[in-house]
């Protein structure tokens, strides 16, 4: 994801009112992929890594995202951090091994 005017994208994400949409956004997103990553650990469906790789996708998109949303801007970096434990930061650095590692 390139972006021509990175700092109206910073500014209007980290609006007082989108940065609260953000979090909620990218916490929900994090916490999907890594509650149905422990279940499915567990279980065997045929169409796993199809919605594996969506999800996945999505995942990288919003990583994408953050990065782009707190390059140079202390300010819209301390979202990562709102909220009680796990944070977004934390949520990130515990991201299944599995993610890391599989070809895409």
């Amino acid at each position: 994801m390139e972006l021509s005017n990175q700092p109206f994208f910073q500014q209007f994400f980290g609006a007082v009112l989108n940065q609260v949409e953000f979090y909620h956004i990218a916490t929900y997103i994090l916490a999907q992929y890594q509650r149905i990553e422990d279940y499915d650990s567990d279980s065997s469906d045929d169409y796993k890594g199809v919605i594996d790789g969506k999800r996945a996708d999505l995942v990288d998109n919003l990583i994408e995202f953050i990065g782009q949303y707190c390059v140079e801007n202390a300010e819209n970096q301390q979202t990562l951090m709102w909220g009680h434990p796990p944070t977004i930061l934390q949520r990130l650095l515990t991201l299944p091994f599995a993610y890391f590692s599989q070809k895409r």
